[in-house]
């Protein structure tokens, strides 16, 4: 489980690895190409939000109206956007939500895979990539 909590409406709540290893993948993958963005304040902030979104614990009743991440729709900034309103909504200031969010992005991919998987994961992005462009 993840060590930091958030506090919504005043109740602590916490967050642990996404039920979804799918919306965990793709995360990471989009957090991946977001750091390949020169620019990517913008983009990294919703995706911290997204990450906080799909990793609350949500049998805590303060989050029960958390929209909830459509894993069809691969949409992590629109996710993200909704995540960051409803917080805001509930008490969560944005900053705390972003350094939150950040801290656990880092947190959820260290579990997702370990480091030499994830040497070789990029090896075979890149020689997709390749294949794709060359």
């Amino acid at each position: 489980m993840f060590e930091q909590t958030l506090s919504v409406d005043g109740s602590p709540v916490g967050l642990d690895f996404p039920k979804s290893m799918s919306a965990a993948v793709d995360l990471w993958f989009a957090v991946a190409d977001a750091q390949k963005v020169e620019d990517n304040t913008k983009v990294f902030s919703k995706l911290a939000a997204a990450s906080v979104g799909i990793g609350i614990d949500r049998s805590n009743e303060a989050v029960a109206g958390l929209p909830e991440y459509d894993i069809s729709s691969g949409d992590f900034i629109a996710y993200g956007n909704q995540v960051i309103d409803w917080m805001g909504a509930h008490g969560v200031k944005y900053m705390k939500l972003l350094n939150l969010g950040s801290a656990y992005l880092a947190w959820a991919s260290s579990e997702l895979m370990a480091e030499e998987e994830i040497v070789q994961m990029e090896d075979f992005t890149e020689a997709t990539e390749d294949r794709l462009t060359g």
